[in-house]
């Protein structure tokens, strides 16, 4: 309660500098750490279960796909001048319940996804879905004033082809905007907290003692989503890749430092990595490109 409290009176920029002040012990312990060992036993799996505080849960009955897609659509008309006769697309659209919201304010949306599992009640609104991958978007060249994506852009399997297709059939003048987490390095990175409430399961631990213990108590393992292990740095060699097309309008990275004494405790875990340790505690990314005229 007391956080919620200091997040409200504190400036956004002083909380985060806050809470990277907070990393530095942790950095220096592993920066100095060796790369052994790099996986923890299995019977630690149940030795860190019910440290963690669980996460919130991301719903998806009905009426919290609508109630989501509608403050997203509330948000997307507050960053845009107007969304009126609009031509926008939603990748990795889900259950499409943004695009559905869109609608009330007169844009023209069209959703993308390559599977078409959740769509019900969007079908229903008259919505356009696209099944197709978003390395291949089946839409003219210049043809989209604006392409919007949530939580999609981590699963995509080649993210530079995404961007270099939403660069294509994007109008000039036109936007892109994406809002994605949890990256893969970060705490809830494995997309598994729902099944597992460790942080770093994929760090910490080998894939096949996490899938034996997901069998051991019949969890559906298989069910977790693809995701593509991009780097920040990775993402960050795409954005500048692009700086001959697309202008960055905003860029904002998301901390989650909820795992570091997962990182003190067991630093070589995280050292095996080979990736740098703003990794470890950024969870998320949300940009704004616009492609040049």
């Amino acid at each position: 309660m007391l956080k919620k409290i200091l997040k409200k009176l504190i400036p956004a920029y002083l909380w985060r500098a806050t809470k990277l002040i907070r990393t530095l012990p942790t950095r220096f312990i592993f920066k100095h750490a060796p790369n052994t060992p790099a996986y923890l036993d299995f019977a630690q799996i149940s030795n860190l279960l019910g440290h963690f505080p669980k996460v919130a849960k991301y719903e998806y009955d009905e009426e919290a796909c609508r109630q989501r897609g509608k403050e997203r659509a509330l948000f997307l008309s507050k960053k845009f001048t107007t969304l009126q006769a609009k031509k926008i697309l939603e990748l990795g659209c889900s259950d499409a319940m943004t695009s559905v919201a869109l609608k009330e304010y007169g844009s023209c949306p069209l959703a993308l996804d390559i599977v078409d599992q959740r769509l019900d009640v969007a079908k229903n609104t008259g919505i356009q879905f696209i099944k197709s991958s978003a390395e291949k978007i089946p839409l003219e060249d210049n043809s989209i004033d604006i392409v919007f994506s949530y939580n999609s852009l981590e699963h995509f399997i080649d993210p530079q082809k995404v961007i270099d297709e939403i660069a294509r059939i994007l109008k000039p003048g036109g936007y892109f905007y994406a809002d994605f987490d949890p990256l893969y390095f970060s705490p809830r990175g494995l997309h598994a907290y729902r099944k597992i409430n460790i942080p770093y399961l994929q760090i910490i631990f080998k894939t096949d003692d996490l899938k034996r213990y997901a069998d051991a108590q019949q969890l559906n393992w298989e069910e977790l989503p693809y995701v593509n292990a991009y780097t920040i740095e990775k993402f960050h060699n795409i954005w500048l890749g692009s700086q001959n097309i697309f202008a960055l309008k905003s860029y904002q990275e998301i901390l989650d430092t909820s795992g570091l004494g997962l990182i003190k405790k067991f630093p070589s875990c995280f050292k095996k990595e080979n990736v740098s340790f703003k990794n470890f505690i950024v969870s998320g990314i949300k940009i704004l490109l616009q492609k040049k005229k």
